[in-house]
């Protein structure tokens, strides 16, 4: 852990390139009408709504060889399960269209 805390303080723009990132992906996501509850965080939160659809897109990035994890009840409220992506600072633009293109909305459960 102090190993981080002093990569980090000696590269701060980690973090602010980091967060700019994260927010750019978040508005992508929300423009293209993803459900994408407000944080500033790097990590992105998309709820899925079914703990099987969470699965499937888990598993849809972790063959791509992304690791995104389903967030399930009873951690999250019944009907609200999410994929929980954590941004790098060092992702590329090429990096977010990847991750990107895992998202498959005919995925998503609508009711």
């Amino acid at each position: 852990a102090s190993a981080a805390i002093q990569l980090v303080q000696q590269h701060p723009e980690w973090r602010t390139t980091g967060q700019a990132n994260a927010l750019s992906f978040r508005k992508r996501l929300l423009t293209d009408g993803w459900n994408v509850p407000g944080t500033e965080s790097a990590i992105v939160p998309v709820i899925c709504g079914t703990s099987e659809t969470a699965l499937k897109l888990a598993n849809r990035f972790q063959r791509d060889g992304i690791r995104v994890g389903a967030i399930r009840p009873p951690t999250v409220p019944k009907g609200q399960a999410r994929l929980r992506i954590s941004l790098k600072s060092n992702l590329t633009g090429s990096d977010y269209d990847k991750i990107y293109n895992c998202l498959d909305r005919s995925m998503i459960n609508h009711g």
